[in-house]
């Protein structure tokens, strides 16, 4: 999951911050001619602003999903040739069938209800992203 915005026309990073404020960044240098401040720390190099929600056109989470094995995952990060699955159950009796395949095709149990692995990007079908609106919260 990702936090973004578009502000006057750009997508743009975010996170959200305190009393209807957000800090909302991106690497292009045209930033700067709409009073972004440079941020030298980060590689590369961005550009920083802290807006009034009610400035932005949209600002929302976004979730990357896909199938592998039959089965829906969560994609949280990878590389330009694998993508790493993400499992988080809340109910072992309910969701037991989900996380035995887990564990038989040996993902790692990265938290007490959490399941992770990195695959291929060719064996992932119904890729699908969606937005989760936070402007309107």
């Amino acid at each position: 999951m990702v936090t973004k915005a578009i502000y006057k026309g750009h997508v743009l990073s975010a996170n959200r911050m305190i009393n209807g404020k957000v800090l909302i960044w991106g690497t292009d240098k045209e930033l700067l001619k709409l009073g972004f401040k440079k941020d030298k720390s980060d590689t590369p190099i961005s550009y920083d602003k802290i807006v009034d929600k009610s400035e932005l056109e949209e600002l929302y989470h976004e979730y990357e999903y896909g199938t592998w094995k039959d089965i829906e995952f969560v994609i949280d990060g990878g590389t330009d040739e694998n993508y790493t699955l993400w499992y988080s159950y809340s109910d072992y009796e309910k969701e037991d069938d989900i996380i035995q395949k887990c564990e038989l095709f040996n993902f790692e149990k990265y938290d007490r209800n959490v399941y992770v692995k990195s695959v291929p990007k060719t064996e992932v079908t119904n890729y699908r992203i969606e937005k989760e609106d936070l402007l309107h919260k």
